[in-house]
């Protein structure tokens, strides 16, 4: 199995093999919360308008996302996990538009990749036990970072988590989250941002391997990139 670090927007392109777009704050964490919540479907877009179109369409539909981190007009939530927890989700269908995750993802559905997972901390484990299983060939590590356009210490090293837990290689990062808290994650800690990033969404994020599904994008008859729920079998987890 050969493991491929790709980096952001360009890297999303060039994805081949299983490609694992990574977004650990928020979007592929709060996907994760969401389902756990009991959202039955999750349509992942690239755009803001194609967002509000879909909302448009179906007035039953959740939109959530953001750019820059905040809630944009017409959306009914930000990206922030901590505050989707309150809410009564079973049986839904978000929407979900981010400034780096769902954008990476939609990259990598058009690009070369057999098979597109999103990667996130709380659900590490299940993905990289779905990947044993699996045995690619080739498999790519896209860490989204900020706006698809510079590395972030959360996306980094959550791709070295990844591989770790593939290969069994060491993971050089046991202090990893006095790293992230002190680079990127001091966002979530400014009091200037408490409404659209709490920080509480600094630890839901950083929560190791506490789902065990993982989340795989396939294209639907209509166009759009849907997500799916899959949880391991015993022998994959």
């Amino acid at each position: 199995m050969k493991i491929k670090y790709l980096h952001l927007m360009e890297g999303a392109c060039q994805a081949e093999g299983i490609a694992i777009v990574i977004d650990v704050f928020r979007a592929f964490s709060l996907e994760a919360y969401l389902f756990a919540a009991g959202v039955s479907d999750i349509i992942a877009v690239e755009s803001l308008p194609k967002a509000r179109q879909l909302k448009a369409e179906n007035s039953g539909f959740l939109i959530f996302g953001e750019r820059e981190g905040i809630i944009q007009p017409g959306f009914d939530y930000g990206n922030s996990p901590f505050h989707s927890q309150s809410l009564d989700l079973k049986g839904k269908t978000a929407v979900h538009a981010s400034s780096s995750g769902t954008r990476g993802l939609v990259a990598a559905m058009n690009s070369s990749a057999i098979e597109v997972l999103t990667g996130s901390f709380v659900n590490a484990q299940a993905i990289a036990s779905y990947i044993k299983n699996k045995n690619p060939e080739t498999v790519s590590l896209i860490d989204m970072g900020w706006a698809g356009q510079r590395p972030t210490q959360e996306d980094t090293i959550c791709a070295d988590y990844l591989h770790h837990l593939i290969t069994g290689s060491k993971f050089n990062y046991p202090d990893y989250i006095y790293k992230i808290f002190s680079t990127d994650g001091q966002r979530f800690f400014d009091p200037e941002n408490q409404s659209s990033m709490p920080r509480e969404d600094f630890f839901l994020c950083l929560r190791p391997n506490i789902f065990p599904f993982i989340l795989k994008a396939n294209y639907t008859a209509n166009g759009n990139i849907h997500l799916h729920k899959i949880i391991p079998t015993k022998q994959e987890f």
